[in-house]
């Protein structure tokens, strides 16, 4: 598969990516419903089988199950590693309720925190290295 680079980093990414909202599950509030979690990793696996290079995930979808299923897959996972990109950390209000932005929260050493605002479609980087993105900006929709 074809990629391309990704804004004005330095990555390259195919045109197509494993979006794992669904693999979440279900028990909140925007689930897709009850998934089961090996066929979900043989689905991330069959994705980059077939040449996709990059995994959309969020602490969000299924309060975290998405990202440990991704990471149970990419565990198993012999070749050419994918890039993972979540949305970093999910903090309710003082009612529970989901917050209309994300926060970066900078992660381990020699990692790059990628975090996108979800009324946005720009992202955000806490990089250590060379990676640079341009940062989000506020569209008025939060």
């Amino acid at each position: 598969m074809s990629t391309r680079r990704l804004g004005n980093s330095d990555l390259n990414i195919t045109p197509v990516g494993f979006g794992a909202w669904a693999i979440g599950g279900t028990g909140y509030d925007f689930a897709w419903g009850k998934q089961d979690d090996a066929d979900s990793i043989a689905a991330v696996h069959r994705s980059l089988e077939l040449g996709v290079n990059w995994i959309d995930t969020a602490p969000v979808y299924g309060t975290g199950h998405s990202e440990e299923i991704v990471a149970s897959a990419l565990k198993e996972w012999r070749r050419s590693r994918p890039y993972v990109f979540t949305k970093c950390v999910v903090r309710r209000d003082e009612k529970g309720a989901l917050p209309r932005f994300l926060i970066a929260i900078p992660s381990a050493a020699n990692a790059t925190t990628v975090c996108a605002s979800p009324s946005s479609s720009s992202l955000t980087t806490s990089p250590k290295g060379g990676t640079a993105l341009r940062p989000a900006q506020n569209r008025g929709r939060h």
